[in-house]
């Protein structure tokens, strides 16, 4: 029923959708579904999913991946560590990645994402420059666009759906522990929350749970951010 994509990624054709498990990568899922012109829905089945690598995103989303829907089935985890290759003198430790999750530019409402628990960022930061492995040559970077948003960051002309997501324990440095919303002045829309959780989310100076950088925006509905702490080192 499922004829195998492999690396641990299948696609459905009946429910035109794709699913991921724990030891498939959820960035191979969104490719095939960014080249897919039919099955646009990636499931990603219970588990921790982990960076193999270090990098700037453990999963990334831009203009090819408009309309696309990732979305949790069961207990999902995302997260910013891997104790195994992160480097235990480091501050950052075990965080391996910028960002959790990254939604660049052309990205619409019709690209959700849906059920997932955020966690594990700690101000860990690599890449400078207008070059970057998750994000065109074209558009220019802040030093926020590395630093900021532990768990999300929404860079650009990027407004993204965001259900029923739980961002827990992430802290980055200056800002957006939790998300950070970067849009350069181009509020054409605006990224959507609906029905998030933010817990236990840290930062060193402004939006613990989420920050809007100047000339952003973003629409919150019946969203909570609980206790906010600052993780174990800083």
């Amino acid at each position: 029923d499922k004829p195998p994509v492999g690396n641990g990624i299948s696609l459905d054709a009946r429910t035109s959708s794709y699913h991921v498990h724990p030891q498939g990568r959820i960035q191979d899922a969104l490719e095939a579904a960014a080249r897919d012109p039919v099955n646009k829905t990636v499931y990603v089945h219970a588990g921790t999913y982990r960076p193999a690598a270090r990098g700037q995103a453990l999963i990334w989303f831009n203009a090819r991946h408009d309309g696309i829907t990732l979305e949790a089935i069961g207990d999902v985890t995302l997260t910013a560590s891997n104790p195994e290759i992160a480097d235990s003198r480091a501050p950052s430790y075990p965080a391996v990645v910028n960002h959790v999750v990254y939604f660049g530019d052309g990205v619409s409402r019709k690209t959700v994402l849906r059920g997932f628990k955020i966690t594990g960022a700690k101000n860990f930061t690599t890449g400078s420059g207008d070059k970057s492995p998750i994000e065109s040559d074209d558009l220019r970077k802040t030093a926020f666009f590395y630093t900021d948003g532990g768990g999300i960051k929404i860079y650009a002309r990027s407004y993204p759906t965001i259900e029923h997501v739980e961002v827990n324990e992430n802290y980055a440095s200056p800002c957006g522990g939790g998300v950070s919303v970067e849009h350069l002045g181009q509020m054409q829309d605006s990224p959507l929350f609906r029905h998030c959780i933010f817990r236990g989310n840290g930062t060193q100076t402004t939006g613990a749970a989420i920050d809007l950088l100047h000339e952003s925006c973003a629409t919150i509905d019946n969203c909570r951010a609980l206790f906010i702490s600052v993780p174990r080192g800083y």
